[in-house]
């Protein structure tokens, strides 16, 4: 299962160190922008907190989950880590295909039961609104994507760091590349 924190969650600058380990384990699959800064608490992320919190224009997401079992876009202890982590930059590289936000409902079916997202109370709609007004713009509607490097695997093997680098949309129609860290955890039996 997978945090996007973007909990998948949210920050714009995260390394993989040791500090984050138990909290790294306790959710399942978090998404941070990488850089060489290092954030010692992803969850203490301003806008995040903020964005959660609501902005009063959220409106109800009008899609269906329904679509995700059809589709095998929901955990299943057949995947691997890379194979959540392609399902779910696949599901954004065609965001509103075949329904609006639909890539963000992939990384919401993803998401921790103990991650930050699942304890905010977002929609696909409003996670989809919160990526597009950050650092995470990328994602969304990306170009390509590739996975970078091994697995980084957590010592107890429970935990694992998977590198993408996405060659995103900015705002003047011009590819950016940019790399993400998804920090994915197992939950029974799944990623």
């Amino acid at each position: 299962s997978f945090v996007l924190v973007l909990s998948v969650i949210i920050t714009t600058t995260f390394a993989f160190h040791q500090r984050l380990h138990s909290e790294w384990q306790n959710s399942r699959n978090r998404i941070f922008q990488s850089s060489s800064e290092i954030n010692d608490n992803p969850y203490q992320d301003p806008k995040l907190q903020e964005f959660l919190q609501g902005d009063g224009i959220n409106t109800a997401w009008k899609g269906s989950t329904e679509i995700l079992r059809r589709r095998k876009q929901i955990p299943s202890n057949e995947y691997d880590p890379q194979t959540v982590v392609n399902k779910c930059m696949q599901a954004l590289q065609a965001n509103d295909d075949p329904q609006l936000d639909h890539g963000c409902c992939v990384l919401l079916a993803f998401k921790s039961p103990f991650g930050l997202l699942s304890q905010g109370g977002l929609d696909p709609g409003g996670y989809g609104r919160f990526l597009r007004s950050t650092n995470y713009n990328p994602l969304i509607d990306n170009a390509d994507f590739q996975l970078i490097g091994e697995l980084i695997y957590s010592k107890d093997s429970l935990s694992v760091r998977q590198r993408v680098q996405v060659n995103g949309w900015n705002i003047d129609g011009n590819i950016n590349k940019s790399l993400f860290d998804f920090y994915l955890s197992k939950n029974e039996d799944k990623w």
